[in-house]
């Protein structure tokens, strides 16, 4: 289905291929937003093998984004399993911090609020697992979320959302 005002546009910037092809193609460019990969190869982390057991999320903190599955995912880990969940970005509202921050799982969790490039470039060098666990809505199916860019190019696994695309 195009969308119908499009007539109206000299042109259109489309972030995916999936938005694109709603609109008229002679139009229509695409744009994607990908991580510049030199500001993800840092070289003073800690190898692999010598990090501590951090499982970072950078970017927004939201319900549809998976924040509730990720800190209750923190109290499935054994006790004596020394691993917590680092939180970088920013929550939407104070209910949801306080609704998050009342569950057991944020006793492995840390809140590190929004961070700049480097840091989160920082972050990322030291952990061992990124996740990107977004709700299954139009607006995350077939998008290409950066995040999950930016945690391959910092060399590490990701957990990710089964959708097909990304598969």
């Amino acid at each position: 289905v195009q969308i119908s005002v499009a007539w109206w546009f000299d042109g259109i910037v489309a972030a995916t291929p999936a938005i694109a092809s709603k609109f008229p193609a002679q139009k229509t460019t695409i744009v994607q937003n990908f991580p510049v990969l030199a500001e993800f190869m840092v070289s003073n982390g800690p190898t692999y093998q010598d990090r501590a057991a951090i499982i970072a999320h950078v970017g927004g903190i939201t319900s549809p984004r998976g924040v509730r599955e990720m800190v209750s995912a923190m109290e499935l880990l054994r006790p004596d399993l020394d691993a917590g969940l680092v939180l970088a970005g920013d929550f939407p509202s104070e209910s949801l911090l306080a609704e998050v921050s009342s569950m057991d799982g944020w006793l492995r969790t840390e809140y590190v609020g929004w961070l700049g490039r480097s840091h989160v470039a920082s972050l990322l060098s030291r952990a061992r697992i990124g996740l990107v666990v977004l709700h299954p809505l139009a607006n995350y199916i077939d998008s290409y979320p950066v995040k999950l860019f930016e945690y391959m190019a910092s060399g590490i696994p990701v957990v990710a959302s089964g959708f097909p695309l990304w598969k």
